[in-house]
């Protein structure tokens, strides 16, 4: 019994486009939507302490790739700083100009994780490139 595949190829491609999108979509709304807004609260000049709750929020909550669960070695002091900062926000303690530097070190991560699901995207994108190749050569060949 021969395997078809015609139907392996087409589906394969198929699925990694899917997943490319995904990622692709996840990384442009970071991109566009959420890393800008990020950006304007850290470099807010009025109401400090506010604006910098409102992107630590925001940096709390942060996409597939760029997890604080995920750590390596040069991130482990982060756990320290979510800790430190959780606290601050449950019990609405104000943010200061100190934290700036933490927030942003947080912020450049999640760039970084915003880097990856761009690149993620694109990698699958050639992978399925490379499947539907394979299905037309496929379909090409005399049977």
């Amino acid at each position: 019994m021969k395997i078809n595949d015609n139907r392996l190829y087409f589906w394969f491609a198929l699925v990694m486009i899917l997943v490319s999108a995904v990622f692709a979509a996840v990384a442009c709304y970071s991109y566009c939507v959420v890393n800008p807004e990020i950006k304007n609260h850290l470099q807010a000049e009025s109401d400090i302490p506010q604006h910098y709750r409102e992107a630590y929020i925001l940096l709390r909550s942060p996409h597939i790739f760029a997890g604080y669960d995920r750590f390596d070695g040069r991130s482990m002091g982060t756990r320290a700083i979510l800790r430190e900062f959780d606290r601050r926000v449950a019990e609405k303690e104000p943010f200061s100009e100190e934290h700036a530097i933490y927030l942003k070190m947080l912020f450049e991560r999640r760039q970084q994780g915003t880097v990856l699901a761009r690149n993620t995207a694109v990698y699958l994108l050639l992978v399925s490139l490379m499947g539907w190749g394979f299905y037309f050569h496929e379909r090409k060949k005399p049977r």
